[in-house]
């Protein structure tokens, strides 16, 4: 993640996109919302689209390890996403235990 810092400090967009890249190659449920906190945090848009995709995808392995530790802002932006796959019953009973 240092390396987003170092690519955004010198506006070196050729490596930005390399970084964007290996992370999007390399996201699993044990650090998507680590690399999405940090692609908003640098206003990656390219890499926080490829982070919700995942979540969309994966949606129950990713929420299975992180439900607990998200921030409000985050689990609202969930609770509003039209395109996980999961149906609403099991969210629902995720969200209460």
């Amino acid at each position: 993640m240092e390396y987003l810092y170092t690519a955004k400090k010198y506006l070196a967009a050729g490596f930005e996109e390399c970084i964007t890249l290996y992370l999007n190659s390399t996201l699993e449920p044990g650090h998507v919302f680590e690399v999405l906190k940090m692609a908003e945090f640098y206003v990656l848009p390219q890499l926080t689209a490829f982070c919700w995709k995942y979540i969309e995808e994966h949606t129950e392995p990713v929420l299975s390890l992180h439900l607990k530790q998200l921030d409000l802002e985050t689990m609202l932006k969930i609770l509003a996403n039209q395109e996980l796959r999961i149906s609403e019953p099991v969210l629902f009973d995720m969200t209460l235990e």
